[in-house]
């Protein structure tokens, strides 16, 4: 049996009451539905001021605004599918070659000295000194009598050999002869032409205490002399010359030591004086 209850004032109060509850409660839902939705895990998302056009990049939060009123929204993705590889290029032509290097410095002047003149002829000899006398001959002994002629007898042994005489005295030296003439002078040495042949520079670390630089002469050309060079990026007092000497007819060897601080570098280089 169903029993139907009058509505009062106050009932009428609490059903508008709850109707107006689940309407806003729906209306509610409703916004929450319609928020925007962002995807920050594949694009990018940035603001841009509609009148200035300044970009600010956000990470926007599902359901709310990400930009201001006066900026715009705008988004791209992280990124996008790689295009194919390219076709490979043809090879470009050799660069023209580089300039000249600068000419190096100038060697020590004067040439070395010229050959030594031939030796005079040698003069003629002096008389030869008077031979001096003869030493006196000794006593000759008494001859004893004439035996009488006995039988021949056997051979006798061979006696001994009587002692040599008594060596004369040295005669008197002879005068010294004339010296000679002098002989004539030889031809003056001539002087050839010189180059100086730098050897490689030999940079090294300051962990390297000691190095050297060679260089030669051209094919058929002969050595007169050479030197030796060291420098550094350190004090001059760090480096020195330990050896600078011909190690071959046609090569000088140039030997150099250092104790040049962390992070400096020293170089030695070797010279050559070779005839043209």
């Amino acid at each position: 049996m169903n029993t139907s209850l009058p509505v009062g004032a106050v009932g009428r109060r609490r059903l508008a009451a709850v109707s107006m509850a689940g309407l806003l409660l729906a209306a509610t839902a409703g916004v929450v539905q319609a928020g925007p939705v962002y995807s920050n895990a594949t694009r990018i998302y940035a603001c841009v001021s509609k009148t200035t056009k300044l970009v600010r990049i956000v990470v926007p939060v599902n359901g709310k605004a990400a930009c201001k009123s006066t900026e715009r929204l705008v988004g791209w993705a992280k990124a996008g599918t790689p295009g194919a590889a390219g076709a490979q290029g043809i090879q470009g032509p050799i660069g023209p070659q580089g300039p000249k290097g600068d000419q190096g410095d100038p060697g020590p002047a004067g040439g070395p000295a010229g050959p030594q003149g031939d030796k005079g002829d040698t003069g003629s000899q002096g008389p030869a000194g008077a031979t001096g006398p003869a030493g006196p001959q000794g006593d000759a002994g008494p001859q004893g009598a004439k035996g009488d002629t006995g039988s021949q007898g056997p051979a006798g042994a061979t006696g001994a050999t009587g002692a040599t005489g008594a060596t004369g005295a040295t005669g008197a030296t002879g005068a010294t002869g004339a010296a000679g003439p002098v002989g004539p002078q030889g031809p003056a040495g001539t002087l050839t032409a010189t180059v100086i042949v730098q050897g490689l520079a030999v940079t090294s670390a300051s962990t390297v205490k000691s190095a050297s630089s060679t260089a030669s002469c051209a094919a058929g050309k002969v050595m007169l002399g050479g030197g030796a060079q060291v420098t550094t990026t350190d004090t001059p007092d760090k480096v020195e010359v330990t050896a600078s000497y011909p190690s071959a007819a046609a090569t000088w060897t140039a030997t150099g030591s250092a104790l040049v601080g962390r992070g400096k570098t020293w170089t030695v280089k070797a010279y050559a004086i070779c005839t043209q």
